[in-house]
């Protein structure tokens, strides 16, 4: 039985790689990002919920990933230097 069935297998594992050579890829355009533009940005951000606003904010005024954006603490932000300390992005862990 398990000889049929890894025969079975074989065949179609052979009828797949076959199958691939010959059906010819489709060409995908290549799309650029598309970004805001700066009289687009104050129309999104006033469009946000309140509690979503300083976060998005600070992802479009600094550039900082989503991961970096998630990690920040208190203590990262110096209100009277007006710096951010990015540490390690939330994904890595500590």
């Amino acid at each position: 039985m398990l000889h049929f069935a890894l025969g079975i297998i074989t065949w179609f594992h052979s009828l797949y790689r076959k199958g691939s050579k010959t059906v010819p890829r489709i060409k995908q355009p290549k799309r650029f990002p598309q970004y805001l533009k700066a009289e687009e940005v104050p129309l999104m951000l006033t469009a946000l919920e309140r509690r979503w606003r300083s976060l998005f904010t600070t992802a479009v005024f600094t550039g900082m990933r989503k991961g970096e954006l998630l990690a920040l603490r208190k203590s990262d932000v110096a209100l009277k230097t007006g710096t951010l300390r990015v540490g390690c992005p939330l994904c890595q862990g500590e």
